[in-house]
């Protein structure tokens, strides 16, 4: 009942889209690499995204247009259904965002956050045992970011490097785990974002 009116193309301000408030009612399936023409997201045999029943499928996209003239393009989105017998893990989305971004004028900055999903899950969930595996990752920067990494932390063990990126560029930069990675006794994952500000104003976070 979310965003009513025909299907088909529609502005997200007219029927007051929001992003974070459509992935709580319903889930996240896909998200793409900045600025790649194409992508796909496969997340290995058997494991799938589940969309809800009577559920209704809603692509948020933003475009930019480099050329001096009008153009014309068309965006094309697929879903692989998958039959019931063949899945074997059902995964949910999550997203580490570092909205407090400072880019300082003419000068390469860095972010870090840590998210300790055990002591969440432990404070949601007392006396469950925690078993959290990662499927699927996705850094997701524009032109001034310079720099990606994702790693455990925390633990018995050394914390484990999981992705690393360095430069922007337009690949499809999503990466599958098979198998998937085990957090075994770590807290949570650290990550870190790299950007490079060649102007003469501080940039903050946002489109």
């Amino acid at each position: 009942d979310m965003y009513e009116g025909p299907d088909g193309y529609f502005d997200c301000n007219e029927r007051g889209f929001e992003e974070l408030a459509s992935a709580i009612a319903g889930t996240v399936i896909f998200a793409q690499s900045t600025q790649s023409l194409e992508e796909e997201q496969r997340l290995g045999p058997g494991v799938v995204i589940k969309i809800p029943p009577r559920h209704k499928v809603v692509a948020g996209v933003h475009l930019i247009n480099f050329a001096p003239r009008a153009t014309s393009t068309e965006l094309r989105l697929g879903l692989e259904i998958v039959h019931p017998e063949e899945v074997e893990t059902v995964v949910a989305p999550f997203r580490l965002t570092y909205g407090d971004l400072d880019l300082k004028p003419r000068a390469d900055t860095y972010f870090s956050g840590e998210c300790d999903f055990r002591g969440y899950a432990e404070q949601a969930f007392p006396g469950e045992p925690f078993d959290l595996q990662l499927y699927w990752v996705l850094p997701h920067y524009h032109n001034l970011g310079t720099y990606f990494s994702l790693e455990t932390f925390g633990g018995s063990g050394d914390d484990e490097m999981i992705y690393e990126l360095s430069g922007f560029n337009a690949d499809a930069n999503g990466r599958a785990y098979t198998p998937a990675v085990d957090l075994g006794d770590a807290r949570g994952f650290r990550f870190t974002c790299g950007f490079r500000n060649p102007r003469m104003e501080n940039v903050g976070w946002g489109i």
